[in-house]
């Protein structure tokens, strides 16, 4: 299915496309069948942010520069290192789940049913206040 590409000028034209296709005539309610992802800048794909990492060439999973090696070093040392909320017998998943929510690089994609959820974290950066942010509507139907 092609990507549709969207531009808002204002506030009216982000709700107008954020809310789109979001009425239920059935329920005669407004529900969002659409899962949310705002990044501060467009990737032009969705790829995480270990698959953002640059790979070094000719580099096989187990060997330092694949993007295998980098994650295991990034999951170990954050397991180190963040010693408060980790127990013992917490699983790879476990360590890259909070790790996500602390903003280490991992395979994982947030997604939301909040709009709003997904313009903050496209606008959460003043840094980044003179680049567009993106946010992604995938119909979850």
């Amino acid at each position: 299915m092609p990507i549709k590409e969207r531009r808002a000028e204002t506030w009216a034209e982000v709700q107008e496309i954020l809310w789109d296709q979001s009425f239920d005539a059935r329920a005669n309610k407004w529900r969002t069948y659409t899962a949310f992802r705002g990044l501060p800048e467009d990737y032009r794909d969705l790829s995480t942010k270990v698959q953002r990492m640059r790979e070094d060439p000719g580099a096989v999973a187990t060997t330092p520069g694949s993007l295998e090696w980098k994650e295991r070093r990034l999951l170990d040392n954050f397991r180190m290192y963040e010693r408060l909320s980790i127990r013992t017998g917490d699983s790879d998943w476990d360590i890259m789940l909070l790790g996500q929510h602390h903003g280490l690089p991992t395979r994982l994609l947030d997604w939301t049913s909040s709009p709003l959820a997904a313009l903050f974290f496209a606008c959460e950066n003043y840094d980044d206040h003179l680049k567009d942010g993106v946010v992604w509507c995938v119909r979850r139907l």
